[in-house]
């Protein structure tokens, strides 16, 4: 699942290193191996993987959300109408379902994507609008990151159990 995840898109590399003394920049232009054109229509895309497929969740309005599934070769299969306003998406190994972030703040777990139907977890819980989410690779927290502050979470209340700031 790592390496598929690594291959997801890549637009550019740089590669530094030094001759004579002088810092030299070399770009390479990469081809991206999978690209998601599903089209967000309103707003930002995020991505994530149960290791047998990847999913996205985008949104800018709710009555417009929707969850795609693809192959991990980027083949569109189904795609879902969620009546929210997706910011995050996430795969929980622990219990086998997903978590997403909405735009206000709202943390979500999905009990049945293909029928949009979720249970809101915690109400306005994220730093803002446009935080970027993630749970912990054995799902028990979850992490809210904008502006260089990155909340660590604990999964079952919602409490912050770390802050790291200064990214």
């Amino acid at each position: 699942m790592k390496q598929a995840a690594t291959r997801i898109i890549l637009f550019h590399l740089l590669f530094f290193f030094h001759t004579a003394g002088h810092a030299q920049v070399k770009v390479k232009e990469l081809t991206p191996l999978i690209t998601f054109a599903e089209n967000p229509q309103t707003h930002n895309l995020h991505i994530t993987c149960d290791g047998k497929n990847y999913w996205t969740i985008n949104g800018g309005v709710a009555s417009r959300g929707q969850i795609c599934k693809y192959t991990l070769d980027g083949k569109l299969l189904a795609t879902y109408p969620v009546n929210i306003d997706g910011r995050g998406l996430s795969y929980n190994k622990a219990d086998g379902k997903f978590y997403a972030s909405t735009y206000l703040g709202d943390i979500v777990r999905f009990d049945d994507i293909t029928k949009g139907k979720y249970t809101t977890l915690f109400a306005g819980k994220m730093q803002d609008g446009q935080c970027t989410f993630a749970l912990s690779d054995d799902g028990t927290q979850f992490y809210d990151f904008t502006k260089g502050k990155l909340l660590i979470h604990d999964l079952r209340s919602g409490e912050v159990v770390k802050t790291i700031n200064g990214f």
